[in-house]
């Protein structure tokens, strides 16, 4: 990471600071709005009976919608960070296989992953590929874990390999973005 960001720091002199520093904002207030209604979800009557392992077809149906509006809602209101959108679409993925399992996980990335298909852009292709990927992966935890939850200090560092394993895979689609200028 301290390598990538040397490099930009190069690339773009005094300018990557502050790019980087309103991009973190923006991510990190997306990253509050996901979590706050991700809160809520888990006060709903419904979240308990998932914890329970008492999955229906209306609670699974009810976390697809909002884990994939979520991802949706990531897709739309990201940051511009030197031409490519910077966005935290792959957490509602991550989190609904991390509590729900592969079915939930895998749909909600579908949702997120078609959606930013839609959006088209230099990096579209890797990033639907991922959004894909993180709903896959989260839910096979799950499975290893035996549906446990995996608690939130291993949900943080499977999130950030997660990151670290999409920004490498789409590393080649992102280099026009910061040679356009």
């Amino acid at each position: 990471m301290a390598s990538i960001f040397g490099f930009l720091a190069l690339e773009y002199g005094e300018n990557f600071v502050p790019i980087f520093q309103e991009a973190s904002i923006v991510l990190l207030e997306k990253t509050f709005v996901i979590v706050g209604i991700a809160y809520l979800i888990t006060k709903a009557r419904f979240f308990g009976e998932i914890l329970d392992k008492k999955f229906t077809k209306k609670n699974i149906f009810l976390l697809i919608i909002i884990f994939g509006s979520l991802s949706v809602f990531a897709n739309h209101t990201g940051a511009d960070y030197l031409g490519a959108n910077a966005n935290v679409r792959d957490l509602a993925p991550m989190v609904g296989g991390l509590i729900a399992g592969p079915f939930v996980g895998v749909s909600v990335g579908i949702i997120g992953a078609i959606d930013r298909f839609l959006l088209g852009g230099p990096t579209y292709i890797p990033c639907t590929i991922a959004t894909f990927l993180a709903g896959l992966f989260s839910g096979i935890i799950y499975i290893l874990n035996k549906g446990k939850f995996v608690g939130v200090l291993y949900a943080v560092i499977f999130s950030a390999f997660y990151e670290i394993f999409h920004m490498i895979s789409y590393d080649h689609s992102l280099r026009p973005c910061f040679y356009n200028s």
